[in-house]
């Protein structure tokens, strides 16, 4: 969290974070939401369990891998 309040969200490949505290994590399950936002759009956070997170991560993995499946026929 920079000085002005507004959040940075940094990525696999991110830098250091130069000394800013981090406040906290974006689960993997959203990560392909993360990607599409573009600058000054809105979004919001809400506290996830890790047992939540992981259980959010399978159930896309499974929808990906049914619709990799469908493809390939």
């Amino acid at each position: 969290m920079p000085e002005g309040g507004q959040p940075i969200i940094l990525f696999v490949e991110q830098q250091t974070t130069g000394g800013y505290p981090k406040i906290a994590n974006v689960i993997s399950a959203d990560f392909h939401s993360l990607g599409q936002i573009r600058p000054r759009d809105e979004i919001r956070f809400e506290r996830v369990e890790g047992h939540v997170a992981r259980s959010l991560l399978m159930e896309g993995e499974k929808l990906l891998a049914s619709k990799e499946l469908f493809a390939e026929s």
